[in-house]
């Protein structure tokens, strides 16, 4: 599971979880090239990508700063129809388990 969240509730998940905060210091090119990060994320078997919504920025004080190209996937995957997705007051997760099966490549050249 990697995703943009604040601490607490990053620290409380049933799960691995790995901030792209925090990657994006030791390994700032994930965060830069799509099909780095798609690579990164069916090399690794990540199964989840969590991202704050507009309910999470009118609720807290957070200064998570996104990715532009995160934010782009985030949106593309909410507007897929094969991506299982979880929203709740604050943050989205998508399920991205099944990547390797999608068709993520058309948007790839305007990134």
């Amino acid at each position: 599971m990697v995703g943009y969240v604040d601490d607490e509730p990053g620290f409380s998940l049933p799960a691995i979880f790995e901030g792209l905060a925090d990657i994006s210091y030791a390994r700032a090119e994930l965060l830069q090239g799509r099909a780095l990060f798609l690579k990164y994320l069916v090399d690794t078997s990540v199964r989840y990508l969590i991202t704050p919504n507009a309910g999470h920025a009118a609720a807290s004080d957070s200064t998570i700063h996104i990715s532009p190209m995160i934010a782009n996937l985030s949106r593309e995957l909410a507007e897929n129809p094969a991506v299982h997705s979880i929203t709740d007051s604050s943050y989205d997760m998508y399920d991205v388990s099944g990547l390797s099966e999608l068709d993520l490549t058309p948007q790839a050249a305007a990134e």
